[in-house]
């Protein structure tokens, strides 16, 4: 490269602006976060991290889009959502939504609105701490928690290693069914020749908000389900009739129920809020719903259970990384089980 060239190449460099990808003012975050919350908070959550493979706060999205420009991010938004209409909502929703976004993740607010052609790298002064945003003041007194419904499963059979290892026919035990995730049932009445004669037996309302992507594990003739809004609920497979429900007050991870003994085993956020939050293993006696231990897991967030990996496009809530090597939940697990 010649001298010239050279010479050149840095008067251009130095005469193009520095733009910063936190300008944005305090009135497009605040309609922003409005939009957010009508078309978006459903499936992200109130706290942007509700969906494990698109959270929108926290290290996980700077890690994820701190190289890129603001540009590609409202580019993104106006291609992708909402999910049933892409592009539907008007061009100065979309740079909002940024703009919310940007606040809720560290940005602060400048005299400059942001726009779709703003080139500046969204990691630029985010800090991947994301920012509580002010709650509205409360209506009503907060919402009860604990068993809600009070009810007995009669028939209980606890859940040995054996039975993890080889499932009965008529159980669900795991997500996937199995430790070698066949998601196969070995049920065999069913047939192509008389799935004709299928006929609706019941049906269960999952409540509004939220993400909605219940695995209900079976056993006994017992469905447990992680029902939208923190709430866990125990039906009668057959005649779908409420046994008990208990309500945690938190997030709980949709695809990680577990049995084991009489024990009905489940990740927690540590409370509603817009920032990483800190994760709780929570068991229930799972005859009756009523709380045998809630622990804390000290470091561990709701991201860390979820190893795209392992399934791609699906995630899995397990104890190890993405290593297969323990994680801190992992030595939790066996200590609460040996009482410890």
């Amino acid at each position: 490269m010649s001298t010239i060239f050279r010479s050149v190449l840095a008067l251009s460099s130095l005469a193009l602006p520095v733009a910063s990808a936190f300008a944005y003012t305090a009135e497009q975050a605040t309609a922003g976060r409005a939009a957010f919350e009508q078309t978006c908070a459903m499936c992200h959550g109130q706290n942007l991290r509700q969906l494990p493979n698109a959270q929108l706060a926290g290290t996980e999205f700077v890690g994820r889009w701190g190289s890129r420009a603001t540009g590609d991010l409202v580019t993104q938004a106006r291609s992708t959502m909402p999910p049933d209409n892409p592009g539907g909502l008007p061009a100065d929703t979309y740079t909002n939504i940024v703009a919310y976004l940007l606040q809720a993740n560290g940005g602060t607010p400048t005299e400059n609105e942001i726009d779709a052609s703003t080139t500046a790298r969204i990691g630029q002064g985010l800090t991947g701490q994301a920012v509580a945003a002010a709650a509205p003041a409360p209506s009503a007194p907060p919402a009860p928690t604990g068993v809600i419904v009070a009810g007995n499963v009669e028939r209980f059979t606890p859940v040995t290693d054996a039975m993890l290892r080889s499932p009965a026919a008529a159980d669900w035990l795991m997500l996937r069914h199995d430790y070698s995730a066949t998601s196969y049932s070995p049920l065999a009445e069913i047939t192509p020749e008389n799935a004709h004669l299928l006929r609706l037996a019941w049906i269960w309302p999952m409540r509004d908000g939220g993400t909605n992507q219940p695995a209900p594990v079976v056993h006994d003739g017992t469905l447990y389900l992680a029902n939208t809004g923190g709430i866990m609920q125990a039906l009668d497979a057959k005649t779908g009739d409420l046994i008990w429900e208990h309500h945690v007050g938190a997030d709980i991870s949709p695809r990680g129920i577990a049995l084991y003994r009489n024990l009905l085993i489940f990740e927690s956020a540590g409370e509603w809020a817009v920032r990483p939050q800190a994760a709780r293993l929570i068991a229930l006696d799972a005859r009756t719903g009523e709380t045998v231990w809630n622990v804390e897991l000290a470091g561990v967030y709701d991201g860390d259970s979820w190893v795209p990996g392992t399934f791609p496009g699906e995630g899995a809530a397990l104890l190890y990384d993405q290593t297969f090597t323990p994680k801190p939940a992992y030595t939790a697990v066996n200590n609460l089980l040996a009482g410890r």
